[in-house]
């Protein structure tokens, strides 16, 4: 083999050992995570796993090589973001557009959440179930999550009636 060629080879096994150390740092980041998750996490989680116990959620995972999503679900391509107080700040919400951005080109939908606000874990439950919807899952009427939704869409049509009454 000429020299050139075993140069490029020893270079492309360079990047993905590099590629791997990289994933492996990122992937012991997250875990740490896991052990310290903020009140605004935990509030979201809380709420969550009471409608979403069976589905394949991950809590704190990488995702595309370099950032780290709140709740991930791999089978219906969500990535869910439980934004405190922290994510008001411009500078932070300049590293969110990048984080979408790039979530949202591997093919996820990006569902950002503010924290305590029960209007937008609301908005979240109902994305969520037009995005499982997208990828076939049919619901069952009798499941606990559709009992959810149905009175979920029955607040949503009182809130728009007392919006227009006032």
């Amino acid at each position: 083999m000429r020299r050139s060629t075993i140069k490029a080879l020893e270079k492309a096994k360079k990047r993905k050992l590099k590629k791997k150390l990289k994933e492996a740092r990122l992937e012991r980041f997250a875990s740490k995570l896991n052990d310290k998750v903020p009140k605004s996490e935990i509030w979201f989680k809380e709420l969550y796993t009471q409608h979403f116990i069976h589905f394949e959620d991950q809590f704190n995972v990488p995702i595309c090589g370099k950032y780290i999503g709140d709740i991930v679900n791999r089978q219906f391509k969500y990535v869910i973001e439980i934004d405190g107080s922290y994510h008001d700040r411009d500078d932070q919400k300049a590293k969110d557009f990048y984080k979408d951005l790039a979530i949202k080109k591997s093919g996820y939908i990006v569902i950002r959440v503010k924290a305590y606000d029960r209007l937008s874990y609301l908005e979240c439950i109902s994305r969520i179930k037009i995005q499982r919807e997208k990828f076939g899952l049919k619901s069952n009427p009798t499941t606990k999550f559709d009992e959810f939704i149905r009175g979920v869409q029955e607040v949503a049509w009182l809130l728009n009636t007392l919006t227009l009454i006032i």
